[in-house]
């Protein structure tokens, strides 16, 4: 089994999963469980997996299959995990992960606000500073 997932922040906690299992991609819809992604999955073949809050909703995407369920009010993802293990009665097979990315952060407001406020302090600081010639 195969699993990429995160947890929602919102006011209510939501759980976006990716798994493999037996043969198929399955997304985990919080409200309702288990969806199965309807189409041909072939072992030993590289996918491209993702997850988004889109409005609303949680959007899936396992290479070109897709879809969407309810977000439940959240409105960010956090904690971004990637998991993978064998589990009893089954094939063992090996998990590759690769080419992992994130969107780059961007600074919250607040962080603006000290960055500018830092950058007035120094200039009002300089613009202060007296200069005095001395003499030998």
């Amino acid at each position: 089994m195969a699993s990429f997932w995160a947890t929602g922040n919102g006011s209510d906690p939501i759980y976006p999963i990716i798994e493999f299992n037996q043969g198929g991609f399955r997304v985990w819809d919080s409200g309702n469980g288990w969806v199965n992604l309807a189409g041909a999955v072939n072992y030993d073949s590289w996918y491209s997996l993702s997850f988004a809050i889109n409005g609303s909703n949680v959007d899936y995407k396992v290479g070109n299959l897709s879809a969407s369920v309810d977000a439940y009010g959240a409105t960010s993802l956090v904690n971004v995990m990637l998991q993978g293990h064998n589990t009893q009665g089954v094939a063992s097979y090996d998990i590759y992960w690769d080419n992992l990315s994130t969107p780059a952060a961007v600074p919250e407001p607040a962080t603006w606000a000290l960055m500018i406020g830092g950058l007035a302090l120094v200039g009002a600081s300089m613009r202060r500073r007296k200069t005095t010639v001395a003499f030998a």
